[in-house]
């Protein structure tokens, strides 16, 4: 009597192997739903014809020919998969299908730009809020769910900055690029759940690499995000005449000191502005509330609620929403985001009282020990403590 053989379980291995399938079944998907939004595009504009097929094909991807069908779906291969993944992935899977649904150049429309400018940055930064407080509670993660959240990560900071290009110089080709880029990540992880499941865990912790990329991703995405969104709010002609460029012209060490110098303009006006400031409030804020939850001395729940609110009206609700740029200089303290003299020079004899505070601090971690400075008197240790950050 012959014995049946069981067919030996997949490892990782073996399925890892079959990518190149996935990728062409999904690339041959992506190029029927390409050709489709093309071709519905130039049947409502036929003008559009007299382009090129290229720039006609760089257009429709951005429309909601190709948008709205993508975002669809993505939601509705999520609802046929959804037994398939663990509970805490498919929050990122449905945030992936809302968020391309508000894709700002869907429709030719001033108000749907505006509208989903601010409800595709809450809704990102949302989800990036929820990526620190899944990494925070879980030490370990998939090997395939790690590398997932990186690459969803660098592809939206592609799709920031190509939003950026288009809203500033009206070139679609990077938001383009990106997009198709997020549905081959997004088509290549759920249509394969059986390597999520059998994929090895592997500790965030222990893996420098793979954390500062993430944070890396993290700070690109949501620095392009908060410039999206200045340029939604002030206009791109005024956010982007308020930067003083240098002449890139010259000897080349003169090329290269003015580019450098066009750069830190850039970056300073960006990661100074407001709406940079209650992202990244928002993002580090969250997860302070979270932790409230966690401790259970009602004085440090009172502290830390107190420390957040300080951030917000001190540093971001007063100083860009409510008191003029040019009264800010007489204030005290208001608008102090970046550190002492951010919006003006300040008096020789302020310092005598700044280096009196650093000498009561001192005597204060001396005799009490150092939580009398970082957990009290700070506002950033505030923000990390017992969050992800703090962690790393």
């Amino acid at each position: 009597m012959s014995t049946i053989k069981k067919r030996p379980p997949q490892d990782w291995g073996v399925l890892s192997e079959r990518i190149y399938a996935r990728l062409f079944i999904v690339a041959l998907a992506l190029l029927s739903e390409l050709l489709m939004g093309y071709a519905f595009t130039l049947a409502s504009n036929p003008s559009l014809a007299h382009e090129g097929l290229l720039a006609s094909l760089v257009r429709s991807v951005s429309t909601y020919w190709f948008v709205f069908p993508m975002s669809a779906e993505m939601g509705l291969t999520l609802y046929y998969f959804r037994r398939e993944f663990k509970r805490p992935v498919i929050p990122i899977f449905a945030a992936q299908s809302v968020i391309m649904f508000l894709t700002p150049t869907a429709l030719a429309s001033s108000r749907w730009t505006e509208v989903t400018v601010y409800m595709g940055g809450a809704l990102m930064t949302g989800l990036f809020i929820y990526f620190f407080d899944l990494l925070y509670k879980h030490r370990s993660i998939n090997r395939v769910l790690g590398d997932y959240i990186f690459q969803l990560m660098a592809v939206y900071g592609g799709m920031m900055a190509g939003l950026f290009l288009y809203m500033g110089w009206g070139r679609l080709t990077l938001l383009d690029a990106s997009i198709l880029t997020e549905m081959v990540v997004y088509f290549n992880v759920i249509l394969a759940p059986k390597r999520m499941s059998a994929a090895p865990e592997k500790s965030w912790m222990l893996d420098a690499l793979w954390s500062f990329r993430f944070l890396l991703a993290a700070f690109v995405s949501e620095f392009l995000m908060a410039g999206v969104i200045d340029l939604e709010y002030y206009g791109t002609r005024q956010f982007l005449s308020s930067v003083s460029f240098a002449s890139l012209s010259g000897s080349f060490p003169n090329m290269v000191g003015a580019s450098l110098f066009n750069f830190l303009s850039a970056f300073s006006l960006i990661t100074g502005s407001g709406w940079y400031y209650l992202m990244m409030g928002t993002e580090m804020g969250a997860l302070v509330v979270f932790r409230m939850f966690e401790v259970k001395t009602l004085e440090t729940r009172i502290r830390m609620a107190l420390m957040l609110g300080a951030y917000f009206v001190y540093s971001t609700f007063l100083p860009y929403f409510v008191i003029p740029g040019k009264l800010q200089p007489y204030l005290p303290f208001i608008g102090w985001t970046m550190g002492i003299g951010t919006v003006g020079p300040v008096a020789p004899a302020f310092f005598v009282g700044l280096w009196g505070t650093y000498l009561v601090y001192g005597v204060l971690s001396f005799l009490f020990g150092s939580r009398a400075l970082c957990s009290v008197l700070c506002t950033a240790a505030t923000m990390y403590q017992g969050t992800l950050y703090d962690s790393m």
